[in-house]
């Protein structure tokens, strides 16, 4: 992904247009994604490579663990059908077969979608992909899409599950690894001259930050005892938020039925792709060649 990809300014009608293009005209063949691997895995359409997270899988293809896999292997797969697949080593009869990928018939439009919208990122990039896994490890403030204003917004919705305290809080511009679009905007004292004030917050106040332009930004927070984290904050335009936030609530309706092992990390990864889309950063995505 060049960065001129990420420097284009946001094109509302080109976005609308991508949302609305009908299944048929992008990828027909991928079933989904790998998101996560534990141990050496296989599938039929490169039996001689270890799978790897963001290897994209076709429908009907078959995916298999190594010969005397631990029972700590496991592999995650996200559908095109909104669907995750995970399968275990320590569950009798996950690893001593082979699986045939299958999704399920009569998709909802709009799930697929969604699905679509993130292949394009793993199809395009595979490395930025695995780059979204590693910085999604752990827990911390949510991903959320913020009400734009005129220099500031408020992201206290990205810290309903924490607890109050004092926080030093910055918001980063986000960029893809490689590229040159990295700045800081901060809420007091500029990054160059040191880190920001600490802010007092407690649940149900506001917290707001500068943010100076719509955009996808990295919400950074440490407090005292060292706890805190990052999230990923989405400010669209005034016109766009509506319905960029509807986007992302259902999106996020999607991830919340995944369960088992690692579903919370993969439901994270497949958010802040999402997020990368709807912020215009990713094209939407290509029929396979």
């Amino acid at each position: 992904m060049s960065p001129q990809c990420l420097r284009a300014p946001w094109h509302a009608a080109a976005l609308v247009l991508a949302l609305a293009a009908p299944p048929a005209a992008r990828a027909q063949e991928a079933a989904g994604y790998v998101a996560t691997v534990r141990g050496t895995w296989f599938t039929s359409a490169r039996p001689d490579q270890p799978v790897s997270a963001g290897r994209v899988v076709a429908q009907g293809e078959e995916v298999w663990a190594a010969p005397r896999s631990s029972a700590g292997a496991y592999l995650t797969l996200v559908l095109r059908d909104g669907s995750r697949l995970a399968l275990n080593c320590a569950v009798p009869g996950d690893c001593d077969r082979r699986h045939t990928l299958r999704v399920r018939a009569g998709l909802l439009e709009r799930t697929e979608r969604m699905v679509e919208a993130v292949l394009g990122l793993v199809r395009r990039d595979p490395e930025a992909f695995v780059s979204l896994i590693s910085r999604a490890e752990g827990a911390g403030p949510e991903d959320v899409v913020a009400a734009p204003g005129d220099a500031e917004i408020d992201v206290s919705e990205a810290l309903e599950e924490m607890d109050a305290g004092l926080y030093q809080v910055a918001l980063e511009r986000w960029t893809l690894p490689g590229t040159d679009t990295n700045w800081m905007v901060t809420h007091g004292t500029s990054s160059v001259f040191g880190p920001p004030p600490p802010r007092e917050w407690a649940p149900g106040q506001p917290l707001t930050v500068s943010a100076p332009s719509p955009g996808l930004y990295v919400l950074r927070l440490e407090s005292h005892d060292g706890g805190g984290g990052e999230s990923w904050v989405l400010v669209p335009p005034p016109q766009e938020y509506a319905r960029i936030r509807e986007e992302f609530a259902r999106a996020r309706e999607m991830v919340s039925t995944w369960t088992g092992m690692d579903a919370a990390h993969d439901a994270r990864v497949f958010l802040r792709a999402y997020l990368a889309w709807l912020a215009g950063a990713v094209p939407p995505a290509e029929a396979p060649r």
